[in-house]
């Protein structure tokens, strides 16, 4: 089974990147453990899996989840205003997954500015700032 999907093709295509194939296999083997049948799935890459892609869209969701509670999201709304940009709701992990993931990184570019102002203005000292510009 190809997880090759539409959404998956739409995004190598945006970044100018070729698709592969992404292969999952599911077999059923005997557990003489448990004396039951369970489910083995594994994934095949031919690239292998990027574990560093994770930890990249890590930072910018850590961010984003900073700004769910109340507190600190009127503040940002403050700041967004003294800016001109439009308000910014967070995003929630709903979306689908390609999706969230493409509207994250939007978010971070277009309202770093915003995000740098609000963590200079406040005495909010957040990891997720932190984490989020420093150098890898």
């Amino acid at each position: 089974m190809s997880d090759t999907t539409p959404s998956a093709k739409n995004v190598a295509d945006h970044i100018d990147s070729e698709k592969e194939d992404c292969f999952m296999r599911t077999v059923t083997v005997w557990n003489e453990s448990t004396d039951s049948w369970d489910k083995l799935v594994m994934t095949v890459t031919p690239g292998c899996a990027f574990d560093e892609g994770g930890a990249v869209i890590q930072k910018p969701r850590n961010l984003n989840n900073h700004f769910k509670s109340p507190k600190q999201r009127n503040a940002f709304k403050k700041i967004q205003e003294a800016l001109s940009y439009p308000e910014l709701e967070p995003t929630t992990d709903k979306d689908v997954r390609v999706a969230y993931t493409c509207k994250l990184i939007r978010i971070s570019v277009v309202y770093y500015v915003a995000c740098e102002a609000y963590f200079q203005s406040t005495k909010d000292s957040s990891n997720a700032w932190k984490a989020f510009t420093a150098k890898a």
